[in-house]
Formats: C-alpha cells, sequence, structure tokens
C-alpha cells in the first residue's frame, strides 16, 4: 500500500496547483504566516501511464516559474516517488533531498526535496496507519528529547496459591475480640486492623517502576506481568512466557482499547474547569451546614421503661453473606479493603461485620473509617484517578453498611434508614 499524503500545519492557506494532463501527480502551494512556502505533493506509480520524462519536464517548469516569480519563497516537494531516480530530479529542480533512511525495505522511496535547509531534523518513524511505507517527519527546529522520568507504583499480585494460603489461614482466625466492647467505633477498628494485617500478609504490597515512555494503558499489574515474561525468556524458560502472554490482552488489544478510552474521554467528558465562586469552598460549605444542623440545646431524652426491647437482631449473616459475595469490582474504598478482597473472604467476614452492623443499630452509632478526605474535585471527572474520588463507586465496609440497612431497616425503621442515608454520602 502506497503513501500519498502529505500533512501541511493547520493554519496554512493553500490553493492547488494542477498538472496539465494527468491526475496521476498533484501539487500545490501554500502561504504560511507572511511568508510564502510552495508545498508539493507527488505521487509517481511504479507502473505510470506517462513518460517519466514528462514528469521531470513538468517538475523542472513548475520550479522554474516559481523561482522566478517568488525569488524568496522556500519550494518544498514531498512524496512517494517510487523507481524516478533521485539524481534525475535534483538535476532538473536544484532542490536537496533530506531523507537518508529506507522508507520501504532498503530503499528511500518517500523524498523530500528543499530549496532552502529550513529542516534541521528528519526522521523516518513508523506509520500510524496500515502501510508498508513508512512515515517522513521534518521539523524546522531541533526538538529536545525529554528526560525519562520514573514513577512508583504499588499494586498486590494476585495468584490462585495466594487465595489457597489465605483461605486457609482465615478458617482459623478469631474475631470474637470485637464482641469484649461495647464501643461501636472501637470495635470497627479492631475489625479494619485485622482484616488490613490479613490483606498484607498473604498481598503485599510491590512497586514497580512505570517510566513517562510507557503508554496510558500501562498499570502497575500489567507492567509487573511484561517484565516476568521478559525475564523468562531471558532464561530460556519460553512456554511460560507464552502462557503470561496468553492470559494476558495482546498489545493491538490495549492499543485500541486505550486509543477508544482516550477519545470517548475527549467526546463525552465535561469541561475540567469548574465554576469558582467567591467566598464559597468546600471548608465554607462544611462549616455552613454543619452549623445550621447543629442544635446547641439539644438534650438527649430519656429512655421509656414502657418500650419493648427487640432481641431479635436487625441483620443476620446470610444477609452480609449475600451483599459480600455479590460484591462487584470496582474501585478501592478509604478503608483500602478492596472488593475482590471482601468477596473472598464473604463465608468468614459475614460473622464479625453482622455483629458490628447490629451493633451500630442497637446503639444509633455511626461508625467512621480511620481515613476519611473530601476531595474538591468534578464528581465525574474522567481524568481524576476514581480510587481518590469519594464516591459510591468505591467500595468498603462502609458502603457494605450502607447497602446492608437500606435493604433490611428501610420499612421497619425509617427514621434509622434515613440517618444510614445521610452520614454514608459522601460529599465531593
Amino acid at each position: 500500500m502506497a503513501s500519498r499524503c502529505t500533512y501541511v500545519i493547520p493554519s496554512s492557506r493553500l490553493r492547488g496547483r494542477a498538472p496539465p494532463t494527468t491526475t496521476e501527480r498533484t501539487s500545490c502551494c501554500g502561504r504560511v504566516s507572511v511568508a510564502s512556502v510552495f508545498v508539493g505533493a507527488l505521487y509517481h506509480p511504479p507502473k505510470p501511464l506517462y513518460a517519466p520524462d514528462s514528469l521531470l519536464d513538468h517538475i523542472e517548469a513548475c520550479v522554474d516559474e516559481l523561482v522566478r516569480d517568488y525569488p524568496a519563497s522556500p519550494i518544498v516537494l514531498a512524496g512517494d516517488f517510487n523507481q524516478l531516480p533521485n539524481d534525475a530530479v535534483a538535476e532538473r529542480t536544484g532542490l536537496t533531498q533530506l531523507v537518508q533512511q529506507p522508507t520501504r525495505g532498503a530503499n528511500i522511496l518517500d523524498r523530500l526535496y528543499v530549496s532552502e535547509p529550513n529542516y534541521s531534523t528528519v526522521r523516518v518513524v513508523a506509520s500510524v496507519v496500515r502501510s508498508d511505507h513508512s512515515a517522513v517527519v521534518a521539523h524546522p527546529h531541533h526538538q529536545p528529547v525529554l528526560a525519562k522520568t520514573c514513577k512508583q507504583k504499588t499494586f498486590r499480585k494476585i495468584t490462585p496459591t495466594q487465595h489457597a494460603m489465605f483461605l486457609q489461614h482465615l478458617q482459623s482466625t478469631d474475631f470474637d475480640f470485637i464482641h469484649q466492647t461495647t464501643d461501636t467505633q472501637q470495635s470497627f477498628d479492631q475489625f479494619y486492623e485485622t482484616a488490613i494485617q490479613l490483606l498484607d500478609k498473604f498481598y503485599p504490597e510491590r512497586t514497580v517502576s512505570v517510566t513517562s515512555r510507557d503508554p496510558d494503558y500501562i498499570t502497575a499489574e500489567l507492567k509487573a506481568m511484561l517484565r516476568r515474561k521478559n525475564r523468562l525468556m531471558w532464561a530460556g524458560r519460553m512456554e511460560e512466557a507464552d502462557r503470561i502472554g496468553n492470559s494476558s490482552p495482546s498489545t493491538a488489544d490495549l492499543v485500541c482499547a486505550g486509543l477508544l478510552a482516550k477519545q470517548m474521554r475527549r467526546t463525552t467528558a465535561r469541561r475540567q474547569e469548574t465554576p469558582v465562586v467567591d467566598g464559597i469552598s468546600a471548608e465554607t460549605l462544611n462549616a455552613h451546614y454543619a452549623r445550621v444542623s447543629t442544635d446547641a440545646n439539644y438534650r438527649a431524652p430519656l429512655h421509656k421503661q414502657s418500650t419493648a426491647i427487640r432481641d431479635d437482631p436487625l441483620v443476620t449473616e446470610y444477609q452480609v453473606f449475600r451483599i459480600l459475595d455479590s460484591l462487584r469490582a470496582t474501585a478501592t474504598g478509604l478503608d483500602k479493603l478492596t472488593a475482590w478482597y471482601l468477596r473472598l473472604g464473604a463465608a468468614v467476614f459475614c460473622k464479625p461485620l453482622t455483629h458490628l452492623f447490629n451493633l451500630s443499630a442497637s446503639t444509633s452509632v455511626v461508625p467512621t473509617q480511620r481515613h476519611f478526605s473530601i476531595n474538591d474535585v468534578p464528581e465525574f471527572s474522567p481524568f481524576v484517578d476514581q480510587s481518590h474520588q469519594v464516591r459510591y463507586a468505591c467500595m468498603g465496609v462502609i458502603i457494605v453498611w450502607n447497602i446492608t440497612f437500606q435493604s433490611t431497616i428501610s420499612c421497619s425503621s425509617p427514621v434509622i434508614f434515613a440517618i444510614t442515608s445521610q452520614c454514608c454520602s459522601p460529599i465531593n
């Protein structure tokens, strides 16, 4: 497939200049800024219907006319010349050929002729379209090579062996210590500490370097997988390396997915600029609503002795297990407990979480997470890492607590349902 495209900067104003007898060769001249630059785009087929000497005569006549009428304007002639001799074009036109690397196989078929040395950098790169020709990129100024920067990213390696060891150890893990206190927040903190210790023990965080030259779709997990495949190939363990390659998506799929996602973000995303109002920020809004919703003269009412005490729990282990077992893969919550981790240990986590949820309902205390922050970012901004946004997309024990109470006591206890809906609603 031959390449027949010449790109000129968008600010150029071009007017066509057609050759006299054939449509297989074209040229055009353009005006860029104040000075005139004449750009000619040419395609010479391998088996032309015309004599090559007639094409050379036409090019020579055009160059002579432009030099006579515009002696101070540079001339650029680029295209696919195929078998047209380079020496003949240079001798007829007096232009200088800048491409010194093969553009198809071992031949220099795509060439760039100039009348003045305006291009200091000329590179031959792989074409972004489907073609057996390479692309020629010319820069009028030297393009500085940006230094490569490295960034350390963390991830957790997940294997079936780790799952088996974790489940075996989880069977002997005792969560009865949460029954030793009636303080709801302290009980939740103890559960968090134990769950995170188990997560760090069997799925420790690892770091991998991701450079600025890596494509956008390269995540920490994928970079670690590619490095392991490279090590196996260097060690001669080709079968194991091929298994890693077959289990991971292909580079072409990742490129297509990355380009498609980037284009979708550009097309459907809202503007990043959020309107700014003087004197109003997240802090002032939080202070205002905290002030208007607080009654300084509030006194807790006395407990009525005639009120019946409910002995049966509001939440059962089976309900909590069903919710944990059906969690979808989503961003990690602020408590650092991932959805796959809670789903994997649902059979054991459901018992202590059921006690904690019932304790929260009986004491009318809404637990808080140890790390909580409010990010002043657009809620639906696609350019922000969703793991750092306080949104319902994040999964954690508090969100599971909210889902459980909404599905359990929305009818029997409307007041508690209203409390759970308000206290678990994140603020952006």
